[in-house]
């Protein structure tokens, strides 16, 4: 079986078909179609439904124009069912099992009459996620889930534009915090007094602390993690403006030092959650958060997801869902 799989975020757009049986991926379409920026604020509840449903068949058509898996469910997740998405669900509430029961969701239908599913978020009464509910679900399929989490119980790391810790415990997402990381490296870089200290910023939105460019030095990047350890986050950053002006730091080293400063903070700003840590990350952040757990003494504690499953966990818990949800069962909103 084939299902189709959105992950719609405020400024990206990805879908894929993916194989219910195999576990992979059989064809994928990206963009920055990101939620946020499609409709003024303040557009009414049905307009934007209507909006965003048009829209999403003009994609899910480029994507699939022959229509080979037009039979298959489409599950949306991510931020398509926020205040400025598609239509607005309410947060489930944690702890949330990681079979997705308990997820609230809603059926709608494309202009053309094919149907779609929406997934909603999930608070823990303190913090909120959209979209990442998911990927728990489908990490939670990861053949060493057991093994880095024994007894069902540590700390995911979800690197991104707004970090998720999220701790597991029995077996379920119980409480996370989230981090700015991604969105602050953005700032910074492109705002601060930092920016004259360091490379040529990337155009659009700060996805990860260290955007798609080239590694910074691994040194770099350690020295920052311990400059933010020890002199705390506004004063480690301002020493990048110094260092820069009075010894010569070079922009490529003071970039290693910003991603190492942001990405220690996550961890110095309180007590790091005791037990394993496991690590879902693109290759690129992996590897900055890696070398920071190391600097951080922390290294022994933490397991890395690799790189292909991490970047497939939302279509995994998709098809999770799907299999929890499909017809007419379970279906609430």
């Amino acid at each position: 079986m084939v299902i189709i799989s959105c992950d719609w975020g405020s400024s990206s757009f990805r879908l894929r078909a993916w194989d219910c049986l195999g576990g992979g991926v059989l064809s994928e379409r990206r963009s920055g179609l990101g939620s946020s920026a499609l409709l003024p604020p303040g557009t009414p509840a049905e307009a934007r439904a209507a909006f965003f449903a048009a829209r999403f068949e003009e994609e899910l058509s480029a994507f699939d124009p022959a229509g080979v898996w037009r039979d298959g469910p489409v599950v949306i997740s991510g931020m398509a069912t926020s205040a400025h998405g598609w239509r607005e669900l309410p947060y489930a509430a944690a702890p949330l099992a990681l079979d997705g029961a308990g997820l609230v969701t809603r059926r709608e239908r494309l202009p053309g009459g094919r149907e779609v599913i929406l997934v909603s978020g999930l608070s823990d009464g303190q913090d909120v996620m959209r979209g990442e509910e998911c990927e728990l679900l489908g990490l939670a399929q990861w053949p060493g889930w057991a093994e880095a989490l024994p007894g069902g119980r540590g700390t995911v790391i979800l690197p991104g534009t707004h970090c998720k810790h999220v701790q597991i415990e029995g077996g379920r997402v119980c409480r996370w915090r989230t981090c700015m990381t991604g969105e602050l490296y953005g700032l910074l870089r492109q705002h601060s007094v930092l920016r004259h200290s360091l490379p040529a910023a990337e155009t659009g939105p700060a996805a990860a602390p260290a955007g798609t460019g080239a590694r910074p030095d691994r040194e770099a990047v350690r020295e920052g993690a311990r400059r933010g350890r020890d002199h705390g986050l506004s004063t480690a950053l301002f020493e990048i403006r110094a260092q820069a002006l009075l010894h010569g730091l070079a922009p490529a080293d003071a970039d290693g030092w910003l991603s190492g400063i942001l990405i220690a903070a996550e961890f110095t700003a309180r007590p790091t959650a005791e037990g394993p840590l496991l690590l879902s990350a693109s290759p690129r952040n992996a590897w900055l958060y890696e070398t920071v757990l190391d600097a951080l003494g922390l290294a022994g504690r933490l397991t890395v997801v690799p790189a292909d499953c991490a970047d497939r966990l939302a279509a995994a818990g998709h098809a999770v869902l799907w299999s929890r949800v499909g017809g007419n069962e379970g279906m609430r909103e």
